[in-house]
């Protein structure tokens, strides 16, 4: 069992909406535009107020494992197969046993990673675990649910491998961005909920990709403000216009420089403190596309998260 305060056992309210996986083209960010501008609704005047409401983020509870020992039985029976034959007729008690719970699964499957690692080392743990997974195949959002939380799980070991299978899960492929569609579930569950996110997905999330990141939450926290999500797409198809031409090593115009400062200089002063997040991330990687004076005001920003990843923390 896991021993935390925030269950997932809400997980049948989430609302699993999550945006569809797009390609990293340029020419599709008008679609993108134009799609949320349709939603409607009238622009409305932003105050702190308005912004504040359950878009927060708090420090989670360490987690902690108890071992299970049907679980544990059901894996070692798994791991100690020698044919193919054998591995498959030994995983189909653990399947159901799986889909029963997926969260005990994972979390079963974490702690028997972090008791063989030195035994069987690193690789081979790896390696039973990512068999395992590719045999029983959960369902995306059930993998994110369960791992996530994970995230703050009191052995810096575990906690370390539970971002590496969330990282597996975000898919991400040279030709199209990461899917953060489990992300945006836990979140948006969150926000409806009244409840704050832990920040450990926060970081996992912005440590990944803070643009997509950015928009993620944008939509998870169901901004309806057509100027305020016009503002907040096209600036950060701005900024990823240059470095995107920068990776492949084409020329940059001083027009399209000065477009992705500006853009980030608003972020850096935007009401929202993910959006100013992304500027604090963005910042260490880019320090020509961030004034300075906005990174040192961001240093002592009144969101502490922001402030922490300002601070290079």
């Amino acid at each position: 069992m896991i021993e935390t305060q925030e269950q997932v056992a809400d997980r049948h309210g989430r609302m699993h909406h999550g945006s569809r996986v797009h390609r990293r083209r340029l020419s599709l960010l008008t679609l993108a535009v134009a799609a949320v501008l349709s939603v409607g609704g009238t622009a409305s005047n932003l105050c702190l107020a308005d912004v504040s409401r359950a878009e927060d983020v708090v420090e989670g509870e360490a987690v902690r494992i108890t071992r299970d020992a049907e679980f544990q039985q059901l894996l070692d029976r798994v791991s100690s197969a020698k044919t193919r034959d054998e591995f498959e007729t030994r995983v189909i008690p653990l399947r159901r046993a799986a889909e029963k719970d997926w969260q005990q699964f994972f979390a079963q499957l974490l702690l028997r990673y972090e008791a063989h690692l030195e035994a069987d080392g690193e690789v081979t743990s790896k390696t039973f675990a990512g068999r395992v997974l590719a045999e029983l195949k959960p369902a995306h959002s059930a993998a994110v649910e369960a791992l996530a939380p994970q995230l703050d799980n009191e052995e810096p070991v575990i906690a370390a491998f539970a971002s590496e299978l969330l990282r597996s899960y975000e898919d991400k492929r040279v030709a199209r961005e990461a899917d953060f569609t489990g992300y945006r579930g836990i979140v948006e569950a969150d926000y409806r909920a009244g409840r704050a996110t832990r920040a450990s997905l926060i970081r996992r999330m912005y440590a990944s990709d803070a643009g997509l990141a950015m928009k993620t939450l944008m939509r998870a926290y169901q901004v309806r403000d057509a100027e305020e999500l016009r503002a907040i797409l096209l600036g950060e198809r701005d900024i990823e216009r240059v470095l995107w031409k920068r990776q492949y090593g084409i020329d940059v115009s001083e027009e399209e420089l000065k477009a992705a400062t500006d853009a980030m200089e608003s972020f850096a002063g935007h009401a929202r403190w993910w959006v100013r997040m992304y500027v604090a991330k963005m910042g260490h990687a880019h320090p020509d596309l961030a004034p300075a004076p906005s990174m040192e005001k961001l240093t002592h920003d009144r969101h502490w998260l922001v402030r922490e990843t300002a601070q290079g923390k």
